[in-house]
Order: structure tokens, then C-alpha cells, then sequence
């Protein structure tokens, strides 16, 4: 297969071509011809006469760019002697001043982006005159020899020619760029012209490479331009034409030839025709059509060595012969079309050439994938190769490097097709290959290959990975995953590592089966191997992917951990692991911390020399926190994780630096989020640290937060523990992976029961409550609830102030009779009247304050009420109202 061009590689097809001492780059430059072949030969004597025009002009220069286009030096001798001109500019003086003599050249300059009068000097060949033809009417015909016209900047400028014939053939091409230039849809310049009539290219010559490349620039800026130069380019045969020119114009060193040729191909190329693609990339053609291409003007008098490369280096090499002709010819098309892609015309690509030279490698890809797929015969030799121990390392290295092609390849096809590949390899024993190719102590490039190739598998289906990891398990074999672990601890390259701490994560990651964020879709099917797989992990593999960590121990004379570069690489590696542990197996996690000290030891990296190993410590204990879980709370306050966190940022002296900032954050989250336990540590134990802090508010916040939750437990009865992280969880916990709750059926019984206590002493009647059921709390008790964890509360029953108004004693008693009782301003404080007297809202003016939040849950246990049916006054309604309010106001004014 063929690989993208990178450094250090050469291209692979069929099995692959690997060239130890051959890296693949831009190939370097050579020097060319010498320079002096640019310039012009001398001619005959100038005119003696300047032009007789006198026109009123300011003093400003013309532009000396030199042009991108000249002449052939295979001119007739007789040609520098018909286009010889002098220059002249008028002056501030109303004279005109003589410029030089050289050369004159109607020709397309493309730093200009359009047709210019070129004058090159006969002595030096330096450019007198670049001036861009406009559209405006300011050029005039003198006599038989004379041109005279104004420049943008108002100077005026006149050519003075030797020849008759050739000031008329320079005015006839004037005239006819002004033409175009005048039936364009606007601007200056021929980006919109529209071809008048058919396009024609004049014959295939030296002389008129200029000429050619100038109408070719020129036509493909409109649709119908490029339709009619692609026909003419195939219908006579125009590419083979330019690659017979090609050996000429080296020979004659012909520079400005050749820059002409390459400029001419490219533009052909740009005309993405797939009609054109074809004849390109034929064995026969291409190495002529690169070889032109390794001019170009913006590298003056340098060359490209393409044909070397492409001669020497790029082979095609079969490990295991391919016996269809048009699965090699198409392996030799992808190479040829990346090649020019990716070096070639890499500084000259537009978006639509790239895009369709790019559509052409993917759909050859395509179809290498598929005939691969298909060739079981093909593919039981290769992986037999892999399998036998009489394979020499060089062929194992080929073989695996042909597989992570074609796996790179298969990324272009659709998800359910790469899913039906994949699985196909694996029928074949693509997965017993690792147990050999990871480690492989010969060959670095074979472990890389073999590490892309099973990132490649697990981006795409990591489920596929993790059944053959089970079903090892199941037959006594060691798992794939085992070798991983193995590799990430004793791989020596951090490039290794890296790769192998990401295929563990990838292998980790079910954020495609949890639900706890959100409501996402998942397959039932993979539930139970994917539990399966992260129990066996946490089991057995994950304490021994931690040991690096967990190794760790301060020496007893020093302050400062030294570690060596790899195990530096791997506690790194091994910190942002347990980092999305902690985030997406919450349980597990919490399981796995509980069991070990890593926290205690974690803290140590916070004494490393390495900065990063800092930064790698604290964010372990920043996403600790931020998981907002008493847990993760009571987890660091155990093992005293702020002490070092403390010692590590005062170490920083305010320094404007990443490890500051990151201490300060972690403490400002603290502070937002008041989290109670961890504030009530972190100023008892540590105030004195705390308080020296000035040049930032985050620990007055906190000593401020510290002392508003010190007053809150005063008034409250709070005790030091936050509890509310701890609510969250639970609720989240109820949750089902779903996202949607369970249903609470003591809370469900509660609020459906109707009226199942009957009051014997105040004869309610059953179903008067509504809604809400029945309701019956005494005025001065507390009583059990009951929670759905099983936790008992105390309720504290509340008098609070009526919303309505009850009749008084002295009014009518019959006027009210059983029914629901208005209760004042409570909770639920709907009382069942007790007969027919208007005073027995046994319910009235209750209210419920639970004194400790409890678990979740909701009350479910009931207080029978007190019964009294006693009429009383208006004075001691009045009186049980104005307490009522004194308390409210002091449980405001505490909030």
C-alpha cells in the first residue's frame, strides 16, 4: 500500500517498501544554468531621434518587477534586432529623457497577474520597463515607429522602435489585450473575460512556449476557457507533446523554456480532468511529467529532484506476491497521485485540485481495501508469514507495516464496512500477532505499526477488543490487555508510552454506555461484556498499572524525589489515567481508592523536580475535588493531601507561573463551591499558611466562608460535615443508567393513601384531605420519617402564620361543618375538622421543618393530631400568630 509522504519513510505498495537509508522528503535542489543565460544578446545601433511628443507629466518611476515570462533564447538572429526599442519617460522639464536600450516583449507577467510591455536592457539584461497594459484609452500610435502612453502615476513613457514591423506587431497585441480587457465584467485585470469565440493554441514550439503559456493562463479563469484548452490538451495529444519538449530544452539549458513548460503542465493539471488524471499517471508519462515540474520560477536558478527519487528510492516491494496486474497498477496510481499531491504541487494547490486529487486516493483505497478483504488466500499466506517462527525480523517489519497501511486505509470507508474489515482480520488472527509484534525487541518501526494498528481497531470498536480479552480469559489465555499493561511499564521510547497509556483509556472508555450525564443511546448487547471487562480490570490490572505511583517513597535525607525520565513519563501518564477513572467509573474508583494510598503517594510527585509531574499530581486531586463527592472529601482529609498542596504553592512565591495558578484555582473552586469539610481542614489545620496569603482574595474567602458556616452551625446545629455533596450523589445514584429516577414507593404510598389512619378521639373522616391524604400532626411533637435509605430524622412541627382568618367562637356553630380544615401557612397544613364545630381544625397552622437533610426520600410517616375540638378565643389565636412570626424572623435573619 501506499502511505501519505513523511519524513523518514519511503512509499509502500503491496507489502510495503520501508528503505532504512532512503528517508522520503522534499527532495533537495541542485544548482541550474548559469544566470547570464537571461539576458539578452546585443543588437544594432538605437534610433537617433527620441519621440517629437511633448506631454505635461509628474516625475514618478515606473516599476522595475522583473517578469515571470521571456522569450526563447532559440530565437532567429534576426528577431533582437526587429524588437530593439529605446525608452524614453518625460521629465519635469517637458523633455524626454532616454532610458536605455534593449528588448521589447508583449508578454503575460504573472506577479502582475496580467499582459505587460516588458523592456530588457542589451547590456545586462536587467529590466528598464514592466509597465501593465489597461484597458483605458491611453496608448497613441505615432508615425510608423513611435508608441506613447500615460502610466497610473501620470508619467508618460514612449517607445521608440527600430522596426516598423515589429512597433506594429507590439500595437496589434496592445490592442488586443485592451479588447478583452474592455469586454470583461469589471476591474482591471482578465480574472472574468470571456473567450470570444473558439480558443486556439498556436503549434507546440520553443519559440512559442511564452506565447502558449500566456493563452493557457489566461482561458482557464472561465468555465468555458478551461472545457476548450482540456479538449484541445487531449484531443492532440498536447501532454506528450510538452514532455518531448522537455529533453530539449534541458539539453539547450534553455531556463526561461523551461520555466515555461513547468507553468504550462501546471495549469494543465489544474484543470482537474479525470480524462487528463489518466494520461498523467501512466508509467510512461509521469516521470517526464515531474521532471518538468521540477522548475519553477520562484526558485530562480534551482531544480527539484523528483526523477532521482522516484528512480532511486520509490519501489514497489511484495512480501507476499499480488498476482492481479490492476490491483499493482492501481497501487502505483495512489503512490503517483500522493506523491504529486504531497510534494510535487504541495506550494501550489488550490482547494478544488486538492480536493480532487484527494478523492482520487480515497477511491483507489477503496478498492485496494475491498480486493483485500476479499482474497482470503492473500491473507492467510500473510498471516501465516507473521506466525512462523522461521519469518525473518525484516519480513515480520514488512508484514506489519503492509497491515498498518491497509488499517490506515480503511478509515475511508463507512463505519459498518470498517466494522465488517476489522472483524474479517481478526477471523484471520490479526489479534494473536500482537502477542509478537508489540514487543518485538528488534525493531522499533514494528512496535509503532503494531500499537497504531490496535488504536486504530479500539477508535472504531473498542468492543471488538474487549470480547477477545474476555474470551481469553475464559480459555486460561493471558490477555491482550495484560501485554498492554506490560508494554506501557517497560517500554523505554515516551513516544511508546504515550501510545500505550491511550490504548488503555480508549479500552476504558464507556462513555458510549453511561448514562450518568445524560440520556444517550447504547447497545444492550455490549452491557454485560463491558462490566465484565472493567470488573477483570479493576481486578487485576489496575494496582498493577499504578505501581509506578504507588512506589513511590521520599528518601529519608532528602526533600526532593529524582526519577528517572521513563518512570517520569510513566506517573504522568499514569495521573491523567486515574483522572478519567475518577470521572467515568465512579464506583470502581472509589473502590480502587479505598483499597490503596494513592492519594498519600500521589502527593509525593508534588516534591519532583519536573514541573510537569507537579502539575500531573495536582490535577489528580483537582478532579478529586471537583467530583464535588464527600467520598473524594473524606478521602483527602484522611491522608492530608492539603499540607503538600500548601508546601508547593508557597514554594512558588507569587510567581506568575502554571503550578500557582492551578494551586489558586483548586482553593478558589473550594471557596465557590463551599465545601464545608474541606474548609473547616484546611483553616484549622492549616490557618497560619492560609492567613500569610495576601496577594489574592481566595483565602480570605475562605477564612470568610469558614466563618459564616462557624455561625450557621451555631444556629443551625451543624455538624462540620457537608453533607449535601453527599445527598447528590445518593440522588444521582437512584438514578438509573437511563437518566430517568426510580420510583420511591413509600413516597408513592404516602402520597396515594387516602385516609387509612382514622382518628378514634376526633372521628375524621376518611378522604376529607384531598390530595394530599391524610395528615394529623400533633402541635408540639417530633416523630420518626421514615427515608428510603432507612435513615430516621427528626421533624420539628412549627406553628406558622395563618393564610385565612377563622370565624369566631360567638358565631354561628352550625355554619361549618365536617370537611377539609384550613390549616395557616403550613406544610401540608390541610387538618380534617373534627363534626360539625367550626373550631376543630385540628390541623390548623402547622408547619414542618426538618431539622438535618436527609437522604432522599421523602416523609412518609404520619403524627396523629391532637384532637381538640375546644372553641378557643381570638386572643390566643393572636397570641400563637405574633410567636409564630418572632420565629420566622429569626430563622430569615439566620439564613
Amino acid at each position: 500500500m501506499f502511505s501519505k509522504i513523511r519524513p523518514g519513510w519511503a512509499f509502500s505498495c503491496g507489502e510495503v517498501c520501508y528503505p532504512s537509508q532512503a528517508p522520503l522528503h522534499i527532495p533537495h535542489f541542485v544548482p541550474m544554468a548559469d544566470p547570464s543565460l537571461l539576458a539578452a544578446k546585443p543588437a544594432a545601433p538605437a534610433p537617433s531621434s527620441p519621440p517629437a511628443t511633448s506631454i505635461q507629466s509628474s516625475t514618478a518611476e515606473p516599476s522595475a518587477d522583473s517578469p515571470s515570462s521571456s522569450s526563447s533564447s532559440s530565437d532567429d538572429d534576426s528577431a533582437p534586432a526587429r524588437n530593439r526599442v529605446k525608452v524614453y519617460e518625460l521629465n519635469d522639464e517637458g523633455s524626454w529623457a532616454d532610458k536605455g536600450t534593449g528588448q521589447v516583449q508583449c508578454i503575460y507577467v504573472q506577479p502582475k497577474d496580467a499582459y505587460c510591455l516588458v523592456v530588457r536592457s542589451e547590456d545586462d539584461g536587467s529590466v528598464i520597463l514592466n509597465s501593465k497594459i489597461r484597458k483605458e484609452d491611453v496608448y497613441q500610435r505615432q508615425q510608423e515607429t513611435l508608441i506613447v502612453w500615460t502610466e497610473v502615476t501620470q508619467t508618460d513613457l514612449a517607445l521608440s522602435f527600430q522596426e516598423a514591423e515589429c512597433c506594429t506587431e507590439i500595437w496589434d497585441q496592445i490592442v488586443d489585450v485592451r479588447k478583452r480587457l474592455q469586454v470583461s465584467s469589471g476591474g482591471d485585470d482578465l480574472d472574468d473575460a470571456p473567450i470570444a469565440g473558439p480558443l486556439s493554441l498556436p503549434p507546440l514550439e520553443m519559440s512559442r512556449l511564452s506565447e502558449i503559456e500566456g493563452l493557457i493562463t489566461v482561458g482557464v479563469r472561465s468555465a468555458a476557457g478551461r472545457a476548450q484548452i482540456a479538449q484541445i490538451v487531449i484531443q492532440e495529444s498536447y501532454i506528450d507533446k510538452l514532455t518531448g519538449l522537455l529533453e530539449m530544452c534541458e539539453d539547450l539549458e534553455s531556463v526561461d523554456d523551461l520555466h515555461a513548460l513547468s507553468s504550462i503542465m501546471r495549469s494543465i493539471i489544474f484543470l482537474n480532468d479525470p480524462q487528463i488524471y489518466d494520461i498523467i499517471f501512466k508509467d510512461e508519462v509521469f516521470m517526464n511529467v515531474v521532471g518538468i515540474l521540477e522548475y519553477d520560477r520562484e526558485l530562480k536558478n534551482m531544480k527539484a529532484n523528483y526523477r532521482d527519487h522516484l528512480t532511486s528510492h520509490a519501489r514497489l516491494k511484495e512480501v507476499v506476491p499480488i498476482k492481479n496486474p490492476d490491483v499493482i497498477q492501481k497501487i502505483n496510481q495512489t503512490y503517483r497521485v500522493q506523491f504529486l499531491k504531497d510534494v510535487v504541487l504541495a506550494r501550489h494547490l488550490d482547494d478544488s485540485t486538492f480536493s480532487t486529487l484527494n478523492w482520487l486516493v480515497i477511491r483507489n483505497e477503496i478498492d485496494l481495501v475491498a480486493h483485500f478483504q476479499q482474497d482470503h488466500t492473500y491473507l492467510n499466506s500473510l498471516f501465516s508469514l507473521l506466525s512462523s517462527a522461521s519469518t525473518t525480523s525484516s519480513q515480520k517489519s514488512d508484514a506489519i507495516k503492509f497491515l498498518h497501511e491497509l488499517c490506515g486505509m480503511a478509515k475511508a470507508l463507512q463505519p459498518s464496512a470498517r466494522t465488517q474489515f476489522y472483524r474479517s482480520l481478526s477471523q484471520h488472527g490479526l489479534f494473536a500477532v500482537f502477542e509478537s509484534t508489540l514487543g518485538d525487541p528488534e525493531s522499533r518501526q514494528t512496535r509503532i505499526a503494531s500499537a497504531a494498528i490496535l488504536a486504530a481497531i479500539l477508535d472504531h470498536d473498542a468492543a471488538l477488543v474487549r470480547s477477545y480479552c474476555l474470551a481469553q480469559q475464559k480459555q486460561g489465555q493471558k490477555p491482550l490487555v495484560d501485554l498492554v499493561v506490560d508494554r506501557f511499564l517497560l517500554e523505554n521510547d515516551p513516544g511508546l508510552m504515550s501510545q500505550h497509556a491511550e490504548i488503555l483509556r480508549v479500552v476504558l472508555d464507556t462513555s458510549g454506555l453511561d448514562t450518568a450525564e445524560g440520556l444517550v443511546s447504547h447497545p444492550s448487547s455490549q452491557d454485560t461484556d463491558t462490566e465484565a471487562f472493567l470488573d477483570l480490570f479493576y481486578e487485576k490490572y489496575m494496582a498493577k498499572v499504578a505501581e509506578p505511583v504507588t512506589g513511590l517513597e521520599l528518601p529519608p535525607d532528602s526533600s526532593i524525589i529524582t526519577l528517572s525520565p521513563n518512570r517520569s513519563a510513566a506517573c504522568h501518564f499514569i495521573c491523567d489515567l486515574l483522572c478519567f477513572a475518577i470521572q467515568h467509573h465512579t464506583y470502581r474508583s472509589k473502590y480502587y481508592f479505598l483499597g490503596s494510598n494513592f492519594a498519600g503517594k500521589v502527593v509525593l510527585l508534588l516534591k519532583s523536580h519536573e514541573q510537569y509531574l507537579r502539575l500531573s499530581a495536582l490535577r489528580v486531586l483537582r478532579k478529586c475535588v471537583g467530583m464535588k463527592d464527600e467520598f473524594y472529601n473524606r478521602y483527602l482529609l484522611k491522608n492530608d493531601v492539603f499540607g503538600p498542596v500548601l508546601s508547593a504553592f508557597e514554594e512558588t512565591k507569587g510567581r506568575n507561573n502554571l503550578l500557582n495558578s492551578a494551586c489558586l484555582e483548586l482553593f478558589e473552586f473550594i471557596r465557590k463551591e463551599n465545601i464545608k469539610s474541606l474548609i473547616q481542614h484546611l483553616v484549622q489545620t492549616h490557618r497560619k499558611a492560609i492567613e500569610g496569603v495576601e496577594y489574592v482574595e481566595t483565602f480570605k474567602g475562605i477564612l470568610l466562608r469558614y466563618d459564616q458556616n462557624s455561625e450557621a452551625k451555631k444556629l443551625n446545629g451543624w455538624d462540620g460535615h457537608d453533607h449535601e455533596s453527599g445527598h447528590k450523589n445518593d440522588k444521582v445514584a437512584a438514578k438509573g443508567r437511563d437518566g430517568y429516577s426510580r420510583v420511591d414507593h413509600d413516597e408513592e404510598a404516602y402520597f396515594n393513601d387516602g385516609g387509612d389512619d382514622d382518628d378514634d378521639e376526633g372521628g375524621a373522616e376518611a378522604g376529607t384531605g384531598g390530595t394530599c391524604g391524610t395528615f394529623l400532626p400533633q402541635r408540639k411533637a417530633t416523630g420518626a420519617s421514615s427515608t428510603s435509605t432507612g435513615e430516621t430524622r427528626t421533624i420539628e412541627f412549627v406553628r406558622g402564620k395563618g393564610l385565612v382568618d377563622y370565624p369566631d367562637d360567638d358565631e354561628d356553630e352550625d355554619d361549618v361543618g365536617g370537611g377539609v380544615g384550613k390549616g395557616r401557612g403550613g406544610w401540608l397544613g390541610r387538618g380534617l375538622a373534627n363534626g360539625p364545630g367550626r373550631g376543630g381544625a385540628a390541623g390548623r397552622g402547622i408547619s414542618i421543618r426538618i431539622k438535618s437533610p436527609g437522604l432522599g426520600g421523602a416523609t412518609v410517616g404520619t403524627q396523629e393530631g391532637d384532637g381538640e375540638g375546644d372553641h378557643r378565643g381570638r386572643k390566643r389565636e393572636e397570641q400563637e400568630d405574633e410567636e409564630s412570626a418572632d420565629a420566622s424572623d429569626k430563622r430569615q435573619k439566620t439564613r
